[in-house]
């Protein structure tokens, strides 16, 4: 996997997997449903082939196994995401796997856990859920998905669909954009011209609703979108402005407001220059002493070899957390206020009696915010805060039980 990493566009992935086990599923009368979380990046690097080619696998098994009529496939991840996380994948409404297999998931994925660091969680009511580790494409950006204009604000959306699951997903989709979002045929029976955007399936469309339509559409300029199947367009009058295809995706969503309301699309609209804060298409220094770094095997609190007199370790850890009370807070402050001289002086401290009690954790993570200051990037470490409180946290419950346990 490492020698092979490229970047890619998770909603293309998840497009191509769509294709590749929808004949299945059609087969089958299964409805396949993305969830993809808020602060789930677009794009990443990683060996994208081999990621689509696991997914096919692991959802042609389900399809193949399931009697349910939807499969729910979410993506989700950290709020922060620094530069290489888990995304957790969960197959929801599947199947009982384990009656299906003769081999444990662990052994007849092997490879794949192999290549692309695959770990499969506990599988509870048939979900099958499992972490693939995946590198950020742009360190610094938080939000993914940015409107370009402000006349794409504070819209109403009506989501009229014959499977409920589906609504909810694009109701998500919708609601990252804070858009005001209601679900079902009850919102077809009221006054139309309260929303701005209508999302459809054509098997919803009864007469009056059409009749409400053609008002809403005419006098409020509703905007209406048709969802279709993936491989054909339905036919339908001049009431419907755009159509979408499924599967969809948070990228679908956008790119349908903007087309909606005949904004210019274009690769900048999904990166605004004015928000991209640092994107590589090949790996540069930065990104390599960072990798380096993050790829040392370390521990919370190292206790092994450190002093033979225990007291004299005991009384080091009892001094290390006198000394950083309130560090965390403190390195939120000094990031806020972008003031190096006081995050070199904060690094060199932690880094020092970091490394006498054998908090490996945290002198990797401080050696990380050097790395990004050495290169003058400080408007990256406004992750780094929130990292460094929760390693603050575990590191500081390994004491208290290393001291109190003594």
């Amino acid at each position: 996997m490492r020698n092979e990493e490229e970047s890619f566009n998770i909603n293309d992935t998840m497009h191509m997997l769509y294709h590749q086990v929808e004949p299945i599923a059609t087969k089958r009368s299964i409805e396949l449903i993305y969830n993809m979380g808020a602060t789930l990046p677009k794009e990443f690097r990683g060996n994208n082939k081999l990621l689509i080619d696991f997914l096919t696998k692991i959802v042609s098994l389900v399809l193949k196994n399931s009697d349910n009529p939807v499969l729910i496939i979410s993506l989700s991840t950290v709020k922060d995401f620094v530069y290489e996380e888990n995304v957790t994948f969960c197959l929801k409404n599947s199947c009982n796997i384990f009656e299906i297999m003769s081999l444990p998931l662990e052994q007849h994925f092997s490879n794949e856990i192999k290549e692309l660091g695959v770990v499969f969680k506990e599988c509870i009511n048939g979900n099958i859920c499992f972490d693939i580790p995946l590198k950020i494409n742009e360190l610094g950006l938080r939000r993914h998905y940015r409107l370009n204009s402000d006349d794409l604000l504070n819209k109403k959306v009506l989501i009229v669909c014959e499977n409920e699951h589906i609504g909810y997903s694009i109701k998500k989709f919708f609601i990252y954009f804070n858009y005001e979002v209601d679900i079902g045929y009850e919102g077809a029976h009221k006054d139309l011209t309260q929303y701005d955007i209508l999302v459809i399936e054509k098997s919803c469309l009864t007469d009056f609703f059409k009749e409400n339509i053609i008002h809403a559409h005419n006098d409020h300029d509703l905007k209406c979108a048709w969802i279709d199947p993936p491989y054909k367009t339905v036919d339908i009058d001049d009431i419907v402005d755009i159509h979408i295809k499924k599967p969809i995706t948070q990228e679908s969503i956008f790119l349908l407001i903007e087309k909606l309301f005949n904004q210019e699309v274009s690769p900048s609209t999904t990166k605004s220059k004015k928000n991209r804060i640092y994107s590589f298409p090949e790996k540069d220094a930065l990104i390599a002493e960072l990798e380096e770094k993050k790829a040392k095997t370390v521990h919370i609190l190292n206790v092994e070899n450190r002093f033979e007199n225990s007291d004299e370790y005991t009384l080091l850890l009892k001094e290390f957390l006198d000394h950083t009370k309130s560090s965390d807070i403190y390195f939120r402050q000094i990031v806020n206020q972008k003031d190096v001289i006081k995050l070199r002086e904060f690094c060199d401290l932690i880094e020092k009696e970091g490394h006498l009690i054998g908090a490996e954790v945290i002198v990797q993570l401080i050696e990380m915010v050097q790395v990004i200051i050495e290169h003058n990037r400080q408007e990256l470490l406004y992750i780094y805060p929130r990292k460094y409180h929760l390693e603050y946290i575990k590191l500081k419950d390994k004491i208290e039980t290393f001291i109190n346990g003594k």
